[in-house]
């Protein structure tokens, strides 16, 4: 699909690297409150959920499904053993977000939000390697 728009691989990786970068940057610089209190904010509009889904998987987990369904290169049991994989990984995502209610009430709210700008750092150096590797890809370094 990249190829008959005729986008690259690497601008793939730097627009991903981006979209994940302004995601971290709101994990880290988030203003603390309580997100039970305003309650009718979470539920009041479900169109915000679907939303979310395409970032458990980034532009390189993606890419990489896609190159290891090649039907020219591998062959059906190969795919399978993808597909099986990637099962697993949704498996162990869905049991992550089933427990993240319990993981909240054990840290607690100044728990949580030391823990997610912390990880919203890890994100956001994640980020800018995608970029700086996209830029790699292009100017080859």
């Amino acid at each position: 699909m990249l190829e008959a728009l005729g986008i690259d691989l690497a601008s793939f990786r730097i627009a991903g690297g981006l979209v994940l970068l302004i995601i971290a940057l709101r994990m880290v610089l988030q203003e603390t409150h309580d997100p039970r209190a305003d309650s009718s904010a979470i539920y009041g509009n479900i169109t915000v959920f679907p939303l979310a889904m395409p970032f458990i998987a980034g532009p390189a987990s993606i890419m990489a499904v896609v190159l290891l369904t090649d039907n020219n290169v591998y062959t059906v049991w190969q795919e399978v053993e993808t597909a099986a994989l990637l099962v697993v990984v949704l498996g162990f995502t869905y049991g992550c977000l089933v427990g993240a209610d319990f993981v909240q009430r054990l840290l607690g709210s100044t728990g949580a939000n030391v823990v997610s700008r912390i990880m919203g750092l890890i994100l956001a150096a994640l980020a800018v390697q995608s970029i700086l590797s996209g830029f790699h890809d292009i100017l080859h370094w």
